[in-house]
Order: structure tokens, then sequence, then C-alpha cells
């Protein structure tokens, strides 16, 4: 069957092809061609977008890169889905153009290309509302919703009337349209995301006139130049634009490939030393979100740390030491600079600073201090959002890789059309592929492996701060640690779900099932387990370096990880044990010893006893204290605080509060600002369950006052260098500490 041809007459050469005088192949067969030319088009404009500009206008050491292999799969997914959607459009016009006058005298190479720009455009859209339906923030996505509709108007119209066809033929132009659809929302969300609200306006219509003059001036160019058309075979320059468009694909792939993110900091000299080359170097190791009643160094049923049981054995193991705080940012503000939470500043401070207040510049860290006395600094961490620079604890590093993981289906800005096909391939997908939000231990470990072969090889004294977080949220130790111990839910449990359950918890909404409660920490203990083999690793690579016996190694954790106790979730809620009983073992230079300290020990006792090691003088305004002069007398004190974030006082009163709580001995009292008080006996009582507190007199009175003093003579920082913007809140989003 064919459709009626005009006068029975093939078109001569430089004549004009319409619809009315091809087959139903032919158009079945233009309309696919046009579908994948217009998705094509699409693929490599969302590629500039979301790959290459921002490398372009982002700092190094902030740009993201995309994963290559998914970048891959979509610009082949994206033009055969335009062949597809192209062919059943030519499929639907066959039957129409013969009712329909206008539409079988129209030209099929702009009419198709008009038909798979309007289909683009209401994919975006679908897109759009999908992704409402799962963020329900009509105002992140109101703004490029109403632009691709307003997009989908003039195609209809162009499409469905040919007087408005040849008016508004120029905005079927893919490019444009595609540039559109991207550019607007991405000038306003990520090129100028700090800006007020009147420079972005002002610059995303001046992008829209600019892009809208281009398109008109190059189709009005492009109209006046007569083409060669044959109704069976594909035209030579069609063949052309396809040709130009596959190597721009091709173009823009490789460059994406070529991009990566950068350490912020890196070390530009490494020369040997030439005094005092035998002082020792330091390796202090966090591990984050790790508890210490997890460890079977600490006694636990499972045998998750046959490593680093090995490793205290050759060192000190402090069975009794105390988080300053119960979050990522506070202890380690405290570790760098021996201050407790309140001195140092650094914590959520609502209204100002719901999601954490930055380490201001005039703290001196121990990083600093180091590299004042011709140490090389060198960070190296996992947490690319508490540890970044953002938070100011990179003060005092030479060298600091804070580099984020590059998931297979990372997540994306809700308007690419690359997001909602991420959404649908997780429903299928490993969550190691789309949840993993940070870089594995290997990872780490690789990094510090390259570097510490060039310290050896330059005989160079470093101090090297590493950040393992395996056993943070959402939980996916890779295999086979994720089946090492019973529990593992076979259905996905992502990172999503985790997120539902911890908001539900917080806010008496949900109790934590035992399956799920199962499920968590069957995968939590893997991820500890996990890195327990990774700092086997690095332990065999320090002794095959030579470094590891003149070396002082601080293996300890920043805070723990609570799983429906009493009602909270996560950390950052509390100071009950579960948030700040943290494991610590010291390996000191060139001693080989199994000891085992029970005295109470804070996290702030780090910067003073590396100082006092090394033989370098202790600052005498700070709360910590050297591990060396540890008196065993179980009358010292040591103090732990939780500030909770904003998102958490929104879910429920009960975090309105500072809780702070005092050790002393086998006791340890809890007070909060809410009024709260309790007691335990840690030797009889270690999960907290008996409250003691008896306000008339005894311990209970004793710890309170002691307590009280402290904060009535405490300095408290008031002031910070920087606030935090959306990049550093994104950071702070994607690892699951903000919603």
């Amino acid at each position: 069957m064919r459709l009626e041809r005009a006068n029975n007459a093939m078109p001569e050469k430089g004549d004009t092809v319409r619809l009315e005088s091809q087959t139903i192949r032919e158009v079945i067969f233009q309309g696919a061609i046009q579908g994948a030319i217009v998705w094509t088009v699409y693929a490599i404009v969302e590629c500039g977008f979301a790959s290459i500009l921002p490398w372009i206008v982002k700092p190094h050491y902030d740009y993201i890169p995309l994963h290559w292999g998914f970048t891959v799969l979509l610009f082949g997914l994206y033009p055969t889905l335009g062949l597809i959607l192209g062919g059943l459009c030519g499929l639907g016009l066959s039957g129409l153009s013969g009712q329909k006058r206008d539409l079988a005298k129209s030209d099929p190479t702009i009419l198709f290309t008009s038909l798979a720009t309007l289909g683009l455009v209401l994919a975006f859209d679908v897109n759009l509302v999908l992704q409402w339906s799962f963020s329900r923030s009509v105002f992140h996505i109101l703004p490029p919703l109403s632009i691709s509709l307003i997009l989908a108007i003039i195609l209809a119209l162009s499409v469905w009337s040919r007087v408005w066809f040849e008016r508004l033929r120029f905005a079927a132009n893919p490019w444009s349209t595609s540039l559109l659809l991207i550019g607007l929302p991405w000038i306003s969300v990520e090129l100028l995301r700090n800006e007020a609200q009147a420079t972005k306006a002002w610059s995303v219509l001046a992008y829209l006139v600019v892009i809208f003059l281009i398109s008109f001036f190059v189709q009005k160019m492009l109209r006046t130049r007569p083409f060669s058309k044959s109704p069976i075979t594909i035209p030579v320059s069609r063949a052309r634009v396809i040709l130009f468009r596959a190597s721009v694909a091709l173009l823009v792939l490789g460059i994406s490939f070529l991009l990566h993110q950068e350490p912020y900091r890196v070390a530009q000299k490494l020369k040997p030393l030439t005094q005092n080359p035998g002082r020792p170097n330091i390796i202090l190791i966090t591990l984050d979100t790790v508890r210490a009643d997890h460890l079977s160094l600490y006694g636990y049923k499972r045998d998750t740390t046959p490593n680093l049981k090995k490793f205290s054995e050759e060192g000190v193991l402090y069975t009794y030491a105390v988080a300053p705080g119960c979050g990522t940012l506070t202890t380690h503000a405290s570790i760098f600079t021996g201050l407790y939470v309140k001195r140092h500043g650094a914590y959520c401070d609502f209204p100002q600073y719901p999601h954490g207040r930055p380490l201001a510049d005039r703290f001196h860290t121990v990083a600093e201090i180091f590299s004042e006395k011709d140490y090389l600094t060198l960070g190296i961490v996992a947490n690319y959002a508490y540890l970044s620079y953002y938070f100011g604890l990179d003060q005092g590093f030479q060298h600091y890789d804070q580099r984020s993981p590059v998931p297979f289906l990372a997540e994306t800005q809700s308007y690419y059309l690359r997001q909602g096909v991420r959404n649908i391939l997780t429903c299928f997908a490993s969550p190691s592929d789309f949840d993993q939000l940070y870089r594995r231990a290997e990872d780490i470990n690789q990094e510090v492996f390259t570097l510490l072969e060039k310290l050896k090889k330059n005989d160079i004294p470093f101090f090297l701060f590493i950040n393992y977080m395996d056993a943070h949220s959402p939980y996916i130790p890779p295999p086979p640690f994720d089946k090492f111990y019973p529990g593992k839910i076979s259905k996905k449990f992502t990172m999503a779900r985790y997120r539902e359950i911890r908001k539900e918890v917080l806010k008496f909404e949900h109790r934590v099932a035992e399956e799920e409660r199962n499920h968590l920490v069957s995968q939590y203990d893997g991820g500890i387990t996990y890195i327990d083999f990774q700092i086997g690793k690095l332990i065999t690579r320090l002794k095959d370096l030579g470094l590891y016996e003149n070396c002082l190694i601080i293996i300890t954790s920043d805070h723990g990880e609570a799983f429906g106790e009493r009602n909270l979730f996560q950390h950052g809620v509390s100071v009950y044990q579960d948030q700040i009983y943290v494991p610590l073992i010291i390996k000191y230079p060139n001693i080989s010893r199994g000891v085992v300290v029970n005295e109470p020990v804070s996290l702030c006792d780090l910067m003073p006893t590396i100082l006092d090691i090394l033989g370098y003088g202790i600052p005498g305004d700070i709360d910590g204290q050297s591990l060396l002069r540890l008196k065993h007398s179980g009358s010292r004190e040591v103090i732990s605080e939780s500030y909770t974030s904003g998102s958490l006082r929104e879910w429920h009163l009960r975090f309105r509060r500072v809780e702070r709580a005092i050790f002393s001995g086998q006791f340890k009292f809890i007070s909060s600002t809410a009024g709260k008080r309790e007691l335990y006996d840690l030797s009889k009582d270690p999960d907290e369950k008996e409250n003691l507190y008896n306000g008339n007199g005894g311990i209970s009175k004793e710890l309170e006052v002691t307590l009280n003093r402290w904060l009535s003579e405490v300095r408290e920082e008031s002031g910070s260098p920087v606030k935090l913007d959306k990049e550093a809140l994104d950071r702070l989003k994607s690892l699951g500490y903000i919603k």
C-alpha cells in the first residue's frame, strides 16, 4: 500500500519530497531515522551539561564525574528509544496524512523532526512529574516543567497546523530544544546556585532569548539552501547530518571519559628530610561510625576484627574510650584540636548552623603543628561531606584527598532524563550500583599505598590521616562480606528505604522490626569486618616498606550507631553508649607490647599524646591530656556532647535540646537542656537500662555539679569563617545527614 503521490510522479531532483509522495515503509523509516537523530542530540547536550560543563565551571576537587559505563549505555539507549518512537509516529502519520491535507504536503524531514522533538519534550515532562512524585517538592520542578510545557505547545502547534508549522519550524530544532530543556534549570540550580533570585531570573531570560535568536537565524539560513532528496534512500545531506552528530557524540563521550575529580590539595614537593631523618611517622585512622561493642576485640559475639585483635597485641588497647561528640564533625574537630565540642564550636547550632558550624581558622590543629615541624601532612578520607574543606577539617594538611565515589547508577539532578532512567534501572540493579555513597576501604588503601611508596623512597617523615567509612549507612559491604553474618534480607534494602525507617523511628511512627534490625546489623558487622580486612592489608604494606616499627599508629572511631534502641536511629542523636563508646588502639613507635588500659579516656587526648610522644610541647589551653601521663586513680572525668541537627529538631520535640554526659570511674551522668537527668553504673549496666539518678545527693549530685561548673567556666566558640553553600548541603544530603 502506498500513500497518495502528487500527480502520480516521482519528485524531480531538487524538489522537496512531501509526505503524500512516500510509501508507508518510507514514512516509518523516515520517522525512525529522525527520532534517532533527535534523541542523539539530546544525549550529546545532556552529557555536555551533566559531565563536561561542571568540570569547566567548578573547581576540579568539587567536580563529581558520572560513570562512563552508564553514559555509554545512555548513548545507545536514547537513539534506540528515538528510533522506536519515531517509527511509531511514522506509522501513525501514514494513516493520518490522508485525512489531514496540510500534513500530507509537509516536508517529512522537518515534520518528523518536530514530532520527535515533541516526544522528547513530553518524555522530559513525564520524568519531572515522576521525580516530583518522589520528592514532593513542586518548587524544585516548577521552572523546568513550565518551560518544557511551553515548548510542547509550540511543537504541537507546528505539527498540527501548516501555518504554524511554517512560523515555528525553527523551534523544532532538537539542538535548541535540548539546550533549553537542560540549560535553563542548569543555570538556576547548578551554575548560579548561590546567587540571588533576581540574578538567576535575568540570566535565564537572557539564555532563553539567545537560544531562540540563534535557532531562528540558523533555520532562516537553512531554508534558503536547496536540498536534493530521494523518497527511497537517505539523502546525502541527511547522511552527513547523521555522520556529523555521530562524530559529535563520540567526541563528547571521549571528553567525558577523560574528566575526573582531583584531590582538594596535592603536595607539590616531595623532598628528603635533611635533619633528624629518624623521627617517627604518625598514622591516625578513624573508622567512621564504628561502635566499640561490635568489635570482637571488645568482646562482641561475632569475630568481626581478627586483624585489629592481632594489632592490639603489639600496642595499647583502651577499653573505656569516649568520643567527645556523637557525630563526624564534632569528634574529628576534637581529635584535631584537643578541645571539647563546646569549646571548638564545630557542631550543629540551630538556627544559624542547623547542619554544622565549620571549625574556625583560629584553632591550631595537630596537622598544622606537624606541618610547621617539617612533617608532610596528608589526609585520605572517605567521608567527603563532614571531612571536607567546607567544615575546615583540612586545616594544616598539605595533601588532602576527599574525593567521592563514582557508582554506576549515580544520582543526578531531577531534570535530566538520565535520572529517570537511573530510577528505573535501580529496580533491577544491586544497591552497590547506585547506593555506594563513599569510596570503599580498598579504594582508600590504593591511594594510601601509592603515597607510602613515594614517602619511603624519598625518606620523608609524615603525618597521615586515614578515614574509612564502610560501616556507615547504607551498609553495603562488598562480597563476600555482605553474607558473612546471617540476617541479610534477600530483597533490596536501599538507602531510600533506610532513610524512611530512620525518619519514622525518630518521629515515633515506627519501631524497628526484628527482620529489619537483623539485616542492618548483619551488613553493619560485615562492613566492620571488611574494614578490618583492609587494615590488615595496610599493616602488611607498612611492614613490607619498613615503615611499621618506627611509626605511631592510632586506630579509633568518631562515633557509634543506633539501630532502634530507645527509638533512636543512626548517629548524632544522643550521648548513650551506642553513640559515643568507641574503640581506641595505639601502637607506639619501636615498642611491641600488649597492654590494656581500663581508665576512661577521651579522644581529645589524642592530640596531646601525639605531641608528647614526639617530644613537642603540649598547648596549655586544651582539654585533652597525654595518655603517657594518665593517672590510674579512677578520679578523672571526661565529657561528651550531643548537638542535634536541624532536621531532627523538625521531626520531634525531644531533639530540641543539647545532651551532655560526664564519666567518672564506672559512673556516667547524662544531663539534657530539656531537663532530663540520668545516672548509670556502666560496670553493672553497660546497656544503660537502669537510671540511678537521685537529685538529693551522692554521685548523682556530685557529677551534676562538676558538669555545671565546667559549663559555666568553658569559653564557647561564637563565630565561624564561612557559611555552608548549596554544594556543601548537597554533599550532606547525599550521605543521608540531612533530608
